[in-house]
């Protein structure tokens, strides 16, 4: 199995860069700002690493904030009054939200939207399945389906310490960016960029840091540095 986080990345209606104009006529320059474009890159990466996982691996897609980017722009209304590049694919998920039948209670239009979108572009692969928010998916007693973002009561996530509430304390999430451990609560690093923009004259604790669950329920942290995530013999 292969649990991915903030799979979405969604650079190209990024809210908080929204009212940076420079950086945002920079990106149209470079084609960055083209919401169907970002899915057809994203559709192709999943297609990939479909065929290299082969059609046995399972492969999950845990609810992310990046994700949360999506129905934020599709509500704001900028691809109608603004991005017109994007009002095509903005009106298409537009229709798609409204028409969901289900209880509120039900609905993540986050995985929902991105899948619409995806969708666009072809088939999802049949061994990738998109987790909602409030989805479980639990291995060996860890939670695992849970990306991090969201605390307990509705607050936002914090530090292993603060999320060991997550899967009854036996869990492994993302979201921080930084690798930590507290007893059995697991926060893995990042296989974005470490030096991204917003990060620019600051420190920073950021990792490149994956984990294996093993089955007889023991953890491995994989840090890699400088893209080696393992000794040389």
């Amino acid at each position: 199995r292969i649990v991915l986080h903030n799979l979405f990345n969604g650079h190209s209606i990024n809210h908080h860069e929204k009212e940076n104009y420079l950086m945002k006529v920079r990106e149209f320059n470079r084609g960055r700002l083209f919401l169907d474009r970002e899915f057809e890159e994203l559709h192709d990466e999943l297609e990939l690493l479909s065929k290299h996982a082969g059609p046995k691996t399972e492969i999950s897609v845990v609810s992310s904030n990046h994700d949360a980017f999506l129905p934020r722009y599709i509500n704001g209304g900028n691809w109608l009054t603004r991005d017109i590049w994007n009002a095509e694919i903005g009106a298409d998920l537009f229709r798609a939200g409204i028409a969901l039948g289900l209880d509120e209670k039900e609905i993540d239009d986050a995985s929902y939207l991105i899948q619409e979108g995806l969708k666009r572009h072809g088939d999802i692969p049949s061994n990738i399945n998109f987790l909602r928010l409030n989805d479980d998916l639990k291995r060996h007693g860890y939670q695992i389906g849970s990306h991090g973002h969201k605390g307990g009561h509705g607050s936002r996530g914090g530090s292993a310490k603060a999320r060991r509430i997550t899967g009854g304390g036996k869990s492994v999430t993302g979201h921080s960016h930084t690798m930590e451990i507290f007893g059995d609560t697991y926060i893995v690093g990042t296989s974005s960029q470490l030096d991204l923009p917003y990060t620019a004259g600051g420190g920073s604790a950021w990792i490149a840091a994956n984990l294996v669950l093993y089955e007889n329920g023991t953890c491995q942290m994989l840090p890699s540095i400088n893209g080696k995530w393992k000794a040389k013999r």
